[in-house]
């Protein structure tokens, strides 16, 4: 009896102890993450957040317009959209309250993730208070690791935020609901359908790579699970709930795969240097998983060096050769060692998607947010199991005393890129140092340097670019906007940028460039060449392939520049040629208002059709214009 009382009081003082040491390292990220507050929004920040600046959220239609809305994948990614509102519903957003935000779900997140690895340890048989150490230590890498800094201060990733909190929400509504439907069948199903309704949804509509919820319930099913008793209600749950929707998702990929692959006509790479490039990448992010550092973590690795073979670089091979190593192993050691297996076919699985056939950019961070949990698992595990192979009794709290210090180690690097993170100039510089081939930081870095009256030397850092990227028609407009912009002196005339031959798009937007130059030269900002070199310019880039988006952006643009040169016949044209590659209300709107401001009131109201019809091909849930179409028509009438 005294042995069962003492058993109580150890398991409630480790509970308790457990529950004060949860409060400070939540305490302590929360402060770590602090300074990084005060950054800059970034890249993908401007193009989903700042329609505010155009459409600020003031009633129902504006408020559908932006949850559902976006184009970020498939599905508009409604709920982290929602999400952006708590901050505020106009531009400019709040962004250090923004950000916070992104730290509190980042909280969140591992509260959740301490509940799964007490679920999963469970599961492979650790007990008493060491379940609570290794959860609370397995809990502490993952929310201290620096690879998730990027994660959280790179506002817009807020997507991969909610869908991780989602999905590990579903696995504990798995977990529990799996462990209670052999006793209680209806409170097992319950839980059961919770973590695919609402959790698995939600994560689903936050990105669309929480789809693979379904994959990893069938790996952990597999593995940790496998010698679980199980029941008829259960196995139809996982049928019809689980496999049933995971395979017609992957005939959804199967089907779609010709498409998804024209992707790669827009690219620098093909699908077969991706595959071999992302092997590469792959085991990078494993060994920056477990030997964390900070030089080389941030935002971008445009620069990265592509794989064109097994051979080149010579890395690729032995990076084949350890993923296919890992796998095989995984598989082969399901029965006698399945928190291994879990843990590699976990980390491969939530890479599946942004990792391997889609024509996505290489390299991110964030793609880490998720997939990390199960090697982080895993070490805890192990590590605990080489304890215990070691007769010293003392070594037990070595290792827990070196655990501690490695987890401030981890601290101290997070807090060092959180304090980068928070200051533009200095963030920037940085990343312009690591990455000196990077278009993208070389060239945040010149607009500081224009900033700061040092235009000549962010000239110089794009211009160090050239030779890299020769063919890059967007680079070589954007260095002659640069030196327009801040009256230095040219390298290239924009005939020589028209003439570059194979001339393609690596990365950079080509329309911002294109925006530019319209710009200045309405502006006469510096001197430009006459109509026909700027028409034969443009018709290069026209020749260039381009996505549907990109190209509707263009034919908009170089409709602006025929209207500068009054040739209407023509902008017409290019609005047509808009329309028909992206049907849109407001590009149709634009036409017709063109065709009507030099008194084409006929053509203007036939234009306005388009128009209706592309307001009911939207989205049934996004609003109708028809309202504001048919304000325009009875304008026109009315000037008639």
């Amino acid at each position: 009896m005294l042995n069962v009382h003492a058993s109580i009081s150890r398991a409630s003082i480790s509970k308790s102890v457990s529950a004060a040491a949860c409060v400070i390292l939540l305490l302590m990220v929360w402060w770590i993450y602090q300074p990084g507050t005060g950054g800059p929004l970034l890249l993908d920040d401007w193009g989903n957040l700042s329609v505010l600046e155009d459409s600020p959220i003031e009633d129902w239609n504006s408020f559908r317009s932006f949850v559902f809305g976006n184009a970020s994948g498939p599905t508009g990614r409604p709920v982290s959209m929602l999400s952006f509102l708590i901050d505020g519903h106009s531009w400019p957003i709040d962004v250090v309250s923004s950000k916070q935000t992104n730290i509190l779900i980042h909280l969140l997140n591992a509260l959740s993730l301490l509940v799964l690895a007490l679920c999963v340890f469970h599961r492979v048989g650790v007990k008493g208070p060491r379940i609570w150490l290794l959860a609370l230590l397995s809990t502490s890498y993952w929310v201290l690791h620096p690879l998730n800094v990027s994660t959280v201060l790179y506002l817009i990733q807020r997507m991969t935020q909610l869908a991780t909190l989602f999905t590990l929400l579903g696995l504990i509504c798995f977990f529990v609901g799996r462990s209670l439907i052999v006793r209680d069948v209806t409170k097992g199903m319950t839980l059961l359908f919770l973590a695919l309704f609402p959790f698995g949804l939600l994560a689903v509509l936050s990105k669309e790579n929480g789809v693979l919820l379904l994959a990893s319930i069938v790996i952990i099913e597999m593995t940790l699970l496998q010698t679980m008793e199980s029941n008829k209600a259960y196995k139809h749950w996982l049928r019809f709930g689980v496999v049933l929707p995971l395979c017609l998702f992957v005939l959804y990929l199967a089907i779609t795969f010709p498409s998804a692959i024209e992707g790669y006509d827009f690219r620098s790479f093909s699908l077969f240097e991706r595959l071999l490039t992302e092997s590469r990448i792959l085991v990078y992010y494993l060994a920056n998983i477990f030997i964390p550092q900070t030089q080389g973590f941030g935002l971008y690795h445009d620069d990265i060096i592509v794989s064109t073979s097994l051979w080149q670089p010579l890395t690729t091979v032995f990076s084949v050769v350890c993923i296919l190593s890992l796998l095989v192993s995984a598989i082969n050691l399901r029965a006698r060692e399945p928190m291994l297996s879990f843990s590699v076919l976990w980390f491969f699985t939530w890479h599946i998607l942004e990792s391997s056939y889609l024509p996505l950019e290489l390299y991110f961070e964030h793609r880490n947010y998720l997939p990390m949990i199960g090697p982080i698992l895993a070490g805890a595990y192990y590590l605990m199991r080489a304890v215990d192979l070691v007769p010293w009794k003392h070594l037990s709290s070595f290792v827990l005393a070196v655990a501690v210090v490695w987890l401030l180690y981890l601290g101290s690097l997070t807090s060092q890129l959180s304090r980068l993170w928070g200051g533009t100039g200095a963030l920037i510089s940085h990343w312009a140092e690591q990455h000196p081939n990077s278009i993208r930081a070389q060239s945040d870095m010149a607009v500081l340097l224009a900033e700061i009256g040092a235009a000549p030397q962010g000239l110089a850092r794009l211009q160090s670019l050239s030779p890299r990227y020769p063919e890059d028609i967007s680079l070589q407009l954007q260095i002659f906007n640069y030196s327009c912009s801040n009256r230095l002196e040219t390298q290239q005339s924009l005939k020589q940028i028209a003439d570059i031959e194979n001339s393609e798009i690596s990365l950079n937007d080509i329309n911002v460039q294109v925006r530019e130059m319209i710009t200045n030269l309405r502006l006469r900002t510096c001197a430009y060449p006459n109509k026909l070199e700027m028409l034969s310019l443009m018709d290069s880039i026209d020749n260039l392939k381009m996505n549907s988006g990109e190209r509707a952006n263009f034919d908009i643009l170089y409709s602006e520049l025929l209207v500068h040169y009054e040739l209407i016949d023509e902008a017409l044209s290019k609005l047509d040629n808009a329309l028909e590659a992206v049907p849109s209300v407001d590009v149709a709107i634009r036409q017709s208002t063109l065709a009507g401001s030099v008194g084409r009131f006929d053509q203007a109201l036939k234009i306005l059709e388009k128009a209706y019809q592309a307001d009911k091909q939207r989205s049934f849930l996004l609003p109708s214009r028809f309202e504001e179409i048919d304000g325009w028509r009875k304008r026109i009438e009315a000037l008639q």
